[in-house]
């Protein structure tokens, strides 16, 4: 009887290895994936300057190194994305960067192969934002490594009324008006009183500037870039300085006046954005009968 025992127990025992097994890669995936995101986030907060000091590694801290490393943690993003102004890795920077964030806690990880969900619960360091933002990201493996692909906001929406459509531009013959179209819809969209409405509106906010820029890769990504500066910065007003013809192209050079609070009381993130009233020199391009936004700088604080 014992012999049958001892053949039942060593038949069993491969399965019971196998599994564990499993378990235990399972369990190795999921600590590596941890582990990624608190070194993304850690990362993360130690770029953005909301939370730096004047000390050593000033440096790092600005919006180009932040935005240089969250890209390339993010997958490409795909065209139509592009086209509708929704890119995950500007998208996260413009709904994280004025909360620090300041500290986080991973609520729910779920692995299914090479796919992963994460939901994340962050502390802000503004006062006013007592409870925690909530957010869920999905990641993919690229590789030996894990990526994210895109994120959703948990946060409860309140009621809103009913959306008022927001009025398609168009780009006319002279390259100074289409800049003031642009700006007069940037200020009534972005201002302090509605640039919470407008961060939930980003696709209808891109579907409606769209006429106004040329249709090219490197004006998209501007345009992007521009909508993740205001949804910062939420300017108040802005106003003509001058403007320099060249043949078929132009630079209309702006001061926008920033009506951020927040912003407005921390000195290191202000000068980071170009200061109160930051300059800015927009570039346009005669396209047939019309002048159409290109590019941007922006003129040191």
């Amino acid at each position: 009887m014992k012999w049958i025992i001892v053949l039942l127990a060593l038949i069993a025992l491969p399965g019971t290895i196998q599994a564990d097994d499993k378990a235990g890669d399972k369990a190795s995936e999921e600590a590596a994936l941890r582990v990624f995101i608190d070194n993304f986030f850690t990362e993360f907060t130690q770029l953005n300057p909301i939370l730096g000091d004047d000390g050593d590694g000033a440096e790092k801290r600005s919006p180009l190194a932040l935005g240089s490393f969250v890209t390339a943690r993010f997958t490409k993003p795909l065209d139509a994305d592009r086209r509708s102004g929704r890119i995950a890795p500007v998208d996260l920077i413009a709904q994280l960067f004025m909360h620090g964030p300041d500290g986080w806690v991973i609520e729910d990880l779920q692995i299914s192969g090479d796919v992963a969900r994460a939901n994340i619960n962050f502390g802000s360091v503004m006062n006013k934002a007592s409870e925690p933002l909530a957010y869920s990201f999905r990641l993919i493996k690229d590789g030996d490594t894990w990526k994210f692909f895109r994120f959703v906001n948990l946060q409860p929406k309140t009621p809103e009324a009913e959306k008022k459509e927001i009025e398609k531009q168009q780009a006319v013959g002279d390259p100074v008006a289409t800049t003031k179209a642009y700006l007069d819809l940037i200020v009534d969209l972005y201002n302090p009183d509605n640039a919470p409405k407008a961060a939930a509106r980003l696709t209808d906010i891109s579907k409606a500037i769209e006429p106004l820029w040329v249709d090219s890769r490197e004006a998209r990504r501007a345009a992007g870039q521009l909508q993740a500066q205001f949804a910062q910065t939420h300017p108040r007003d802005w106003k003509h300085l001058e403007t320099s013809l060249g043949g078929d192209t132009a630079d209309v050079t702006v001061e926008l006046l920033v009506g951020n609070k927040t912003m407005l009381e921390n000195a290191m993130m202000l000068k980071m954005f170009g200061g109160e009233t930051p300059q800015f020199v927009f570039k346009l391009k005669k396209d047939s009968d019309v002048w159409k936004l290109t590019g941007f700088t922006r003129k040191p604080a």
